[in-house]
């Protein structure tokens, strides 16, 4: 068997990262749009040789500030929002008719369904914490946590498969196990595609908010900031063009030589 190349694995990674989340990619892909479009900036002015010493030493610090922004700003204010849309469809507040319905059935609370798949996310969480898994993992599992309902979907499903193999073969025994062997395997089914369903929803709603945050970064606030950040620069360099330059005399100047040579002559007179 042939060992997978460095660019297959490297795309085998890419499309782990981004296949369920597509407004994640459109985030990091647009930050790395404006860093590579800052850096090229800043290298045209350095190796532009019509350009003054002086000019440069002025722009290029201004171009680094700016390109700082516009990363800096993107990236952050296209998280935000893209997290925000993530968690507002993870904490059930938009829920699918389907997953809904799934979660009513298995709900034998009197909590909401919200309230419902947040607290199996609880109880999850405080068994890892207890746990004796390695670190890194439970430092990942944690920091999923937060989303309730691809959790629920997660172990529903793995809880019913694990319950189908423990059974083995004794559905054959009787026509009791058969029903709920049937009833078990209706429900993952339903499961399953209730979780395909909601993930392809997530990933819409996700791409819509990073394409929203990025019109809105790139067009609204980051302008905006940028100006503001230009403008006190350019205070400034008016300021230090503006100071006045003193040509400061000794009080008791000394002189190596005569004020006035000996051979000078005023008029008709010799000195």
């Amino acid at each position: 068997m042939s060992t997978p190349s460095l660019y297959q694995q490297a795309l085998a990674q890419i499309y782990k990262a981004y296949s369920q989340d597509v407004g994640k990619a459109l985030v990091h892909m647009g930050t790395a749009g404006w860093l590579f479009s800052a850096i090229a900036q800043v290298a045209m002015i350095a190796t532009n040789k019509n350009m003054d010493k002086k000019e440069k030493q002025f722009l290029i610090p201004q171009e680094i500030a700016d390109g700082a922004i516009n990363v800096g700003l993107f990236f952050t204010v296209s998280k935000l929002i893209k997290d925000y849309a993530d968690k507002f469809v993870e904490s059930g507040k938009i829920a699918l008719k389907r997953t809904d319905a799934i979660i009513d059935r298995l709900n034998n609370t009197n909590q909401s369904n919200a309230n419902y798949i947040k607290g199996i996310s609880d109880k999850y969480a405080d068994i890892v914490k207890n746990s004796n898994i390695d670190e890194t993992l439970k430092k990942n599992i944690l920091n999923g946590k937060d989303k309730y309902t691809s959790l629920f979907y997660e172990k529903a499903i793995s809880e019913l498969e694990n319950l189908s193999k423990s059974k083995g073969n004794i559905f054959s025994k009787n026509a009791n196990n058969l029903i709920a062997h049937k009833a078990d395997q209706n429900l993952l089914n339903a499961l399953k595609q209730g979780q395909k369903e909601f993930l392809g929803f997530k990933n819409g709603v996700g791409v819509i908010a990073a394409i929203a945050a990025s019109v809105l970064a790139s067009n609204i606030i980051t302008p905006v900031c940028r100006n503001i950040v230009a403008n006190k620069c350019q205070d400034n360099c008016k300021k230090q063009e503006q100071k006045p330059v003193y040509n400061h005399m000794p009080l008791n100047p000394t002189f190596s030589t005569p004020l006035i040579p000996k051979s000078a002559t005023f008029g008709a007179f010799r000195v």
